[in-house]
């Protein structure tokens, strides 16, 4: 089921657990939505935009970003937010979905990273999506940048080190 949290948020990882465990820990992820927004499916079933999960943690899906997270630190690349996550414990999921080809939004995000001091520790590409892993003393970083149905999703796993 982890595993399946994992490809469902973000469709690609590293190589290593860090995203599966930030998965894991905010496994209440509500895609189960029942509204349909620009052919995105977003929400939870009551309807909320906001959920408060147990142990802290919180599920945006307004477009807003989930309260905490370090946006100075950690830009994310302009477009529209599906659903951002958090766990005290873990970290945050972000999900954006963005214009342009998978390679040229990592490329865009990898570039905002390393303004702020990140460095590529790692790189996977497959057809269709881009996989990095990106740190700095504060922060770790995995990148998932893949296409689908036509459209294409960066998300942030972001945890501190």
């Amino acid at each position: 089921p982890v595993k399946d949290n994992a490809e469902r948020i973000g469709g690609c990882r590293t190589g290593d657990h860090q995203s599966v465990g930030i998965v894991a820990a905010i496994d209440r992820v509500y895609f189960l939505a029942d509204r349909e927004q620009d052919g995105v499916v977003a929400g939870d079933p009551s309807g909320d935009t906001t959920i408060d999960t147990p142990g802290g943690g919180q599920v945006v899906t307004s477009g807003e970003l989930s309260e905490g997270y370090p946006s100075e630190q950690v830009p994310v690349v302009p477009g529209r937010v599906l659903s951002s996550a958090s766990s005290p414990d873990a970290g945050f999921a972000v999900t954006v979905l963005v214009a342009g080809d998978p390679k040229k939004v990592a490329k865009d995000a990898t570039a905002l990273l390393t303004e702020q001091g990140f460095k590529v520790r790692s790189r996977t590409t497959t057809p269709g999506a881009v996989g990095l892993l990106l740190t700095t003393k504060r922060y770790r970083v995995e990148l998932a940048s893949t296409l689908s149905g036509g459209q294409t999703t960066l998300t942030y796993f972001v945890a501190a080190r």
